[in-house]
């Protein structure tokens, strides 16, 4: 298991549970594209670790990795890298999650978030992780 995020408060259904208070002083995270070829140039456990927490930008059926001319496989990476990831990118896998993935409004942008029912306080706040394609999925189940 990961980290986990806990709710310290209650959180209502339908919500974005990670809105910035103040966007103004808050970095919008944009991501930019690069092949598993160009990422297999990083020291490996950078690479591990970049493809633990970036999924493959899927196809529109949002399964099926999306894929370069070479058939390497492209990743969103946030153009900050690892260094400036929010609580959000922190959140475990369940079978019966709380919050769903809102799909990014722009182009270049990552995803949000929505909560799928009333979440009490202490309780974790759960993603299902098929929801970031196959790849992801099963590189984090440990291809279950």
């Amino acid at each position: 298991a990961g980290v986990g995020v806990f709710a310290f408060r209650p959180i209502p259904e339908g919500i974005d549970p990670f809105t910035i208070c103040n966007p103004h002083f808050s970095a919008k995270e944009h991501f930019c594209t690069f092949s598993a070829k160009e990422m297999r140039e990083l020291h490996p456990a950078v690479f591990e670790q970049v493809k633990s927490f970036f999924a493959p930008i899927t196809e529109d059926d949002g399964w099926t990795p999306q894929r370069d001319a070479d058939g390497e496989v492209l990743y969103g990476v946030l153009t900050t890298g690892l260094n400036s990831l929010n609580v959000s990118w922190f959140l475990n896998h369940s079978e019966e999650p709380n919050v769903a993935f809102k799909d990014a409004e722009q182009e270049g942008e990552f995803n949000s978030y929505v909560t799928r029912r009333a979440i009490e306080a202490g309780e974790e706040l759960t993603a299902d992780y098929r929801e970031l394609g196959s790849e992801y999925y099963a590189l984090v189940t440990g291809g279950s």
